[in-house]
């Protein structure tokens, strides 16, 4: 780990705002998932929200291991083993919508697997504001 002024500042580029970035995506895909709660079950509108919020999550997953956790691994106290904490929770968060890809929209098991898809998400974002986030910022 790097001492002395933000390391982040070193950043230029596209990466610069990465964690500002991150943050609104976590409030965007936070978003989906309240609609995706309000949304009556079964429904169309149910099944299409859930669907945005996958690929959403995706890409986040992919942004967040590209561009942040490297970051994180680098400059913050204990970087490691945050990284792998949340590199767990993000596989666990990857294998809960492969799940829901796998079952029909209308079943049980979609409607648990969606409940802990739901509730996975914000505190996962939880503890990345608490812990590795401030860190971060410059």
């Amino acid at each position: 780990m790097t001492t002395g002024a933000s390391p982040f500042r070193e950043l230029a580029g596209s990466d610069s705002g990465i964690i500002e970035q991150l943050a609104a995506d976590h409030r965007g895909i936070q978003n989906l998932l309240d609609r995706v709660r309000s949304a009556p079950p079964g429904s169309d509108e149910r099944t299409s929200l859930v669907e945005q919020a996958s690929c959403r999550l995706v890409s986040h997953l992919v942004a967040e291991k590209e561009r942040l956790y490297p970051l994180v691994h680098r400059y913050v106290v204990d970087g490691d083993k945050r990284v792998n904490a949340l590199l767990a929770v993000d596989e666990d968060i990857q294998r809960t919508l492969e799940s829901l890809e796998a079952v029909p929209a209308r079943s049980e098991r979609y409607v648990h697997l969606l409940l802990c898809l739901v509730s996975a998400s914000p505190s996962t974002w939880s503890s990345w504001n608490s812990g590795c986030s401030p860190a971060c910022r410059p």
